[in-house]
């Protein structure tokens, strides 16, 4: 309860009652998107729809409400749950092509997706997912006998929305600004030679400067 302290104890307890309210099926679906979460870094558009159901009901923010609200002519899946698919499996450029692949024009797709990425996304809805995480993992946890700290759950995820990097190293990147392409150096060990053969001089003369904050020179 004492985290998250801008969500209040009323609506975390309502996340949690709606968590015990789920069905068997729901809770295998959830546990099947978690998977894919740790496995992948992606989501499972079933599981993902589940959890934005659960904590609809308390968000505030009104950005966020309609992205989980919207669900386009298909009626089936969140406009966010398309948007974190697509961040997830090419960044923020692959969240540009989703803007202009409904239409938007090149300034607003690039304008909508830094809006997303930088604002709803690391912290709007790392905020209530977080509380999501938190209530879920401490159902399971009274439920079925397990430790809290035991419990899988949505870390993964939230720590990628929040720092844009799983690492330390990318973690740090991220925090100092460096263009994409440095955090990816820095999150993906067995491509780093391939990735730093591509950037131009703008990523590496931000490359060597934050190569000398990690490396505390």
């Amino acid at each position: 309860m004492s985290q998250y302290k801008v969500v209040s104890r009323l609506d975390k307890i309502k996340v949690y009652d709606s968590i015990a309210e789920l069905t068997d099926d729901d809770f295998r679906q959830v546990k099947k998107l978690i998977q894919i979460i740790n496995y992948k870094l992606d989501i499972e558009y079933d599981g993902f729809q589940i959890v934005l159901n659960v904590i609809l009901p308390i968000v505030k923010n009104k950005d966020l409400r309609f992205l989980i609200e919207y669900t386009g002519k298909r009626g089936e899946y969140s406009m966010l749950t398309n948007l974190i698919h697509f961040y997830l499996d090419g960044g923020f450029k692959s969240s540009i092509r989703y803007y202009l692949g409904i239409g938007k024009s090149i300034d607003e797709a690039v304008n909508k997706t830094a809006k997303f990425v930088y604002n709803t996304l690391k912290y709007q809805t790392v905020k209530y997912l977080g509380v999501f995480n938190l209530m879920y993992k401490y159902y399971i946890s009274q439920n079925y006998n397990q430790k809290f700290e035991d419990v899988s759950g949505l870390d993964k995820l939230l720590l990628k929305f929040e720092h844009n990097a799983l690492t330390d190293e990318g973690r740090i990147a991220s925090d100092y600004g460096v263009p994409a392409s440095v955090v990816d150096y820095y999150e993906n060990e067995d491509r780093r030679v391939d990735i730093k053969s591509k950037f131009d001089n703008y990523e590496l003369n931000s490359f060597n400067k934050i190569e000398k904050i990690i490396n505390k020179e």
